[in-house]
């Protein structure tokens, strides 16, 4: 959930990447009143009195198109993972490189890092559905637990968060029998990895 500067924020980025005739202000004002408020200082001293629920609500959806809209930091790496439901917990799958064959002949792969704007531009153009920006803890909770799909997550970030995904080398077996990769008859025509 967003704090309450966050959410100032995110309204002020939105109308300012938004398609709504007017000044800058008239596109805040119209970015208010899709959450229910007349206009900007509307919001500012009424989202701080909203029941804890409504505005979990507001902080939450903010986030999500904030997320979807924003581009990445020039100045670092990004990662692309997917996320899907699963029964407890989200499903984790990642784009990724070959690094070797382990002990069974099965690949193994970790995370690639990518250019996050050339990324973002290409997927969001290609997929035709959000393709989240995550840059903080917040945001990958709330991908995780609630929005699913595709992100590109900040290179601090997805080390710190999936460590087990970019330690990966210790699986590999220097002297894996090729039989056994024959015989694992994998796909590989895909670089997404889990």
């Amino acid at each position: 959930m967003f704090a309450f500067q966050d959410c100032i924020t995110s309204i002020k980025y939105l109308a300012k990447i938004s398609d709504y005739e007017g000044t800058h202000c008239q596109k805040i004002d119209k970015c208010c009143q899709e959450y229910g408020f007349n206009h900007y200082n509307d919001l500012r001293s009424g989202l701080p009195e909203l029941p804890t629920d409504r505005f979990a609500n507001i902080s939450l959806t903010l986030m999500r198109k904030y997320c979807a809209a924003v581009k990445p930091n020039l100045d670092t790496a990004y990662y692309e993972f997917h996320a899907t439901p699963g029964p407890k917990i989200a499903k984790i799958a990642f784009y990724s490189y070959w690094i070797g064959w382990d002990k069974k002949g099965r690949e193994v792969r970790e995370p690639l890092a990518l250019d996050g704007k050339e990324s973002v531009d290409g997927l969001r153009e290609l997929l035709k559905r959000p393709v989240y920006v995550v840059e903080n803890s917040q945001q990958l909770t709330a991908w995780l637990c609630n929005w699913y799909g595709v992100a590109l997550v900040s290179e601090e970030l997805a080390h710190d968060s999936f460590r087990e995904k970019f330690d990966r080398q210790r699986l590999v077996d220097e002297n894996v029998n090729m039989a056994l990769v024959r015989a694992q008859r994998e796909n590989y025509d895909d670089n997404m990895a889990t």
